[in-house]
């Protein structure tokens, strides 16, 4: 016997001595916390074991169990097996302890029963380890609900089939064409949940997601049971999930297919509309411009008639100052003897100086009139150029005669040729020297003006195209304005007057449109004297879109309460839903257009109570009671006015509460608790029910005052993002 005071192994607490054998392999091996050690009897020292610990590097945790079976398997831990192969080679096997929740077991096997018993911490376990089992069986989760915005529940995780025989209901897997739900695009923020049915350690099944035509792949795998979607574009959509159990196994992919709709300035008659409306300004453009190009032309030939007839009459006074001229020519020798001084001063600038006789032929030029044209004075005078005949300007006639007849310098400009054939705009002061009082000579003083001419060109162009684009904008801004203001009155005008309503109930009114004119309208009417009814209801839309719809709404509701007389809540929201579907021909258009609608029936009956009937239409009433000082809040059916909303079967319900005096009602749209602040974050229910809970004893107008102060404050520089209306009636 040997005795080891001083071994690595005693550094290692809970050492456990283990024998393996097989058909070709015996092994005693020591295990510890360390790892499985072996005796070297060589070196006379234990050393890591070669067998077992490169199968065991693997595991995260000490290997301290073991056990075999009668075919050489080996058992380490409770939570893997190895089977032997032919080659003395082991085979991993954990997958079938990925249900065991502990680790650090003790394990043994027992041959007789030949099963496998571990246990741990408060617990013993026996495994069958002949027991085959199929890890593949098929699986697939389930889309248990999609919802609308924060609250409106389009499906409930289950797709109905009608039995043509006994007309009943019954589930089936997969969604049909007709339940392919057509979604608002004011509606287009949505929340899918799922659930995945396999009951094995289900804290750690996993799922995957993908959104075809918006996800460019799938998400990566996770506990989430829940996806939420934002601003969804316009198309088609299928919602994929698939999971991914304890064992690695993937599930089966579940779908959920849905179509959001463009809002309705991108819809085909939308297209439509914007083509014709084009098409007809164009063709007012074109009329208008030919109008004014035929009232040009007259014009100009009146223009051209007067000129003929002045040029005349100009040739004609001429020929009378012949005379004049000659008596002239003594004073224009006197001025040659002042011409020959300043020829030395023209010989120098950069201006042209040319002198004409009294026929107004050329007689000499300047160097600088080279410069500018291009010819020497030879070529020029050899051509017999002469002032009038030779000039580009039209009215030269009658420049040289204003000239003459008035013995000053006159200047204008023309557009003349250099000898390349440039083009070039010339300013030109003429001067004329007379001797005798008769004309004996023109001066000629030339200047290149074309690229200031060329400048004034454009600006003169620019200023013109921006002074007609700024008409045209200012008239379409002040027709638009104008159409505008006229809905704005024509709506203010449908609203029940303040003084009426103050006549009769103690209340405050915020409504706040989010444009001009509003999609949000409120109804008020005293029938049979005991009786008022009171509505607020949510168009479609904002703006003129859904002041139109508003205008519909408050038309029918007179209707179907003053002219039918129909006074129980629930059948005038159904009779308003019946005739919002006919004046817009829903069942046969693509129209789905309709109003969520908060109404009461307010009616007193003895002992001072107040009878509330009320119906909403997807909006909730919110009531005080002042001896109990807590806020209640009736829900309303999930239906709306109008619209095509597939198998929604429910109908309009009423539901009654009664009230005393000093009680309150809130009725109200969804524009106060949507709207955002700067970090994009709702106002919501949570917080106006809180507010109202803290306000309700304070004074009908200091609670309106506050609940304006507080949506200012939330809303800061935002843009206001729907139409507002609340209302407090104190009865």
């Amino acid at each position: 016997m040997k005795i080891y005071y001083r071994c690595l192994l005693l550094s290692n607490p809970n050492i456990r001595i283990n024998n393996y054998t097989n058909k070709d392999t015996s092994l005693l091996f020591f295990s510890t916390v360390e790892g499985i050690y072996t005796y070297n009897k060589e070196t006379n020292t234990f050393a890591p074991d070669s067998f077992f610990n490169p199968l065991l590097a693997s595991k995260k945790h000490p290997t301290m169990s073991f056990s075999q079976d009668s075919d050489g398997n080996a058992f380490f831990d409770g939570n893997s097996k190895f089977i032997l192969e032919e080659n003395n080679t082991f085979l991993m096997d954990t997958l079938a302890y990925k249900r065991v929740f502990q680790s650090y077991y003790s394990t043994k096997y027992d041959e007789l029963s030949q099963k496998e018993w571990f246990c741990g911490i408060n617990i013993l376990i026996s495994c069958d380890v002949n027991h085959k089992r199929d890890y593949n069986q098929k699986y697939s989760p389930l889309i248990r609900k999609v919802i609308l915005g924060s609250d409106s529940v389009i499906f409930n995780g289950t797709f109905y089939k009608i039995d043509p025989e006994s007309n009943e209901y019954y589930p089936i897997k997969n969604q049909q064409e007709h339940q392919k739900p057509n979604i608002d695009y004011d509606n287009n923020s949505m929340t899918i949940s799922f659930a995945t049915p396999y009951f094995e350690k289900t804290d750690d099944i996993e799922h995957s997601f993908k959104l075809e035509n918006f996800d460019k792949k799938w998400s990566e795998w996770s506990n989430k049971n829940t996806k939420e979607y934002t601003n969804l574009p316009e198309g088609k959509y299928t919602f994929k999930v698939k999971a991914k159990n304890i064992y690695g196994v993937e599930s089966e992919i579940a779908t959920y297919e849905f179509k959001i709709l463009p809002p309705w300035h991108r819809t085909w008659w939308a297209y439509s509309m914007y083509f014709i409306l084009l098409a007809l300004f164009i063709f007012v453009i074109v009329k208008l411009s030919l109008r004014r190009v035929i009232k040009q032309k007259n014009k100009l030939e009146e223009i051209v008639k007067d000129r003929t007839s002045e040029i005349l009459e100009k040739n004609e006074e001429l020929f009378q100052q012949k005379e004049e001229i000659q008596a002239q020519a003594e004073e224009l020798e006197v001025t040659n003897q002042e011409l020959e001084k300043l020829s030395i001063v023209a010989s120098e600038t950069d201006n042209a100086v040319l002198i004409f006789d009294e026929k107004f032929n050329l007689t000499w030029a300047n160097n600088a009139f080279s410069k500018i044209y291009g010819y020497t004075l030879g070529e020029f005078i050899s051509a017999n150029i002469n002032l009038i005949e030779n000039s580009n300007s039209p009215v030269i006639k009658n420049i040289i005669n204003s000239c003459i007849e008035e013995k000053k310098s006159v200047t204008y400009k023309a557009e003349n040729k250099k000898k390349s054939g440039e083009s070039i705009w010339v300013q030109t002061t003429i001067t004329p020297i007379f001797e005798f009082n008769k004309l004996s000579k023109i001066i000629a003083i030339e200047s290149d003006i074309t690229e200031i001419k060329k400048a004034n060109e454009k600006i003169t162009k620019a200023n013109i195209e921006i002074t007609k684009a700024n008409k045209e904008i200012s008239y379409q801004h002040n027709q638009i304005k104008l159409s505008i203001n006229s809905a704005l009155t024509i709506q203010q005008a449908i609203l029940p007057l303040k003084e009426n309503i103050d006549n009769h109930l103690n209340n405050f009114i915020i409504y706040r449109p989010k444009d001009v004119v509003s999609g949000d309208f409120y109804w008020f009417t005293i029938e049979q004297d005991s009786i008022s009814f009171f509505a607020v209801v949510d168009c479609t839309g904002h703006g003129v879109p859904g002041a139109f719809m508003s205008m519909i709404g408050n038309s029918l509701l007179n209707e179907i309460i003053k002219q039918r007389q129909i006074y129980d809540p629930k059948e005038i929201l159904t009779q308003l839903d019946f005739e919002i579907n006919k004046s817009l021909k829903q069942d046969i258009t693509e129209n789905q257009d309709g109003m969520d609608v908060c109404l009461c029936k307010i009616e007193k009956t003895v002992d001072a109570e107040m009878k509330i009937v009320f119906t909403g239409a997807k909006r909730p009433l919110f009531y005080y009671k002042s001896n109990e000082q807590e806020l209640n809040k009736l829900k309303g059916d999930r239906k709306s006015i109008g619209g095509k909303v597939l198998y929604n079967k429910t109908k309009f319900t009423n539901q009654e509460i009664f009230l005393y005096k000093n009680d309150l009602i809130y009725l109200t749209t969804d524009g106060y608790v949507d709207q955002n602040n700067k970090e994009r974050e709702r106002f919501g229910t949570t917080r106006f029910e809180r507010i109202i809970n803290q306000i309700a004893i304070k004074p009908l107008s200091e609670q309106q005052q506050i609940l304006e102060t507080e949506l200012d404050k939330w809303q800061g520089d935002e843009k206001q993002r729907d139409d507002i209306t609340v209302i407090g009636v104190q009865l």
